[in-house]
C-alpha cells in the first residue's frame, strides 16, 4: 500500500515492466470487480495501468467495455494510467475503461494529479 507522498510509489511505478503476452484488461476488470471487498457505504475506485490495446485468453478481442460498465455500475469508479510506448497508446479504449477523458492519466505525469483527482472525485467538498 502506497500514500500520495511515498516516494517509493513512483520508482515501483516506473520500474513496471511489459513482458509481452495478451493483456485481458476485461478479464483483470472483471476479476476485480468480483474479487475486491468493496465496503457498503464507501467509495470504490480502480486504476488501470493498460496501453489499452486490450486482447483476450483464446478470442481477438477482449470486451473491456462490458466489463468496465460492470464495474462503473456497480459503483466503482475508473481511472486509466496510459502506460505503454508513445503512439502505441489506445487513447478510446482508455476512455471507455473509464467513462470519459478526464479520468485517464499519462504514465509520465504526476502520481499525485491521480490520487488527488480521486479523492477530490470520491469525496468532494
Amino acid at each position: 500500500v502506497y500514500t500520495a507522498g511515498d516516494a517509493s510509489l513512483d520508482t515501483a511505478i516506473n520500474g513496471l515492466q511489459h513482458t509481452g503476452g495478451l493483456s485481458g484488461t476485461g478479464r483483470a476488470i472483471r476479476h476485480m470487480k468480483y474479487t475486491s471487498n468493496f465496503r457498503d457505504g464507501i467509495n470504490g475506485a480502480a486504476v488501470i495501468l493498460t496501453d489499452g490495446m486490450a486482447q483476450g485468453y483464446g478470442q481477438s478481442v477482449d470486451n473491456y467495455g462490458a466489463a468496465a460498465s460492470m464495474a462503473m455500475n456497480a459503483g466503482i469508479t475508473m481511472y486509466g494510467v496510459a502506460y505503454g510506448h508513445p503512439g502505441l497508446v489506445d487513447s478510446t479504449a482508455l476512455e471507455t475503461m473509464c467513462g470519459s477523458s478526464n479520468k485517464v492519466f499519462d504514465i509520465s505525469g504526476d502520481p499525485c494529479e491521480l490520487a488527488n483527482r480521486i479523492v477530490d472525485d470520491l469525496y468532494p467538498c
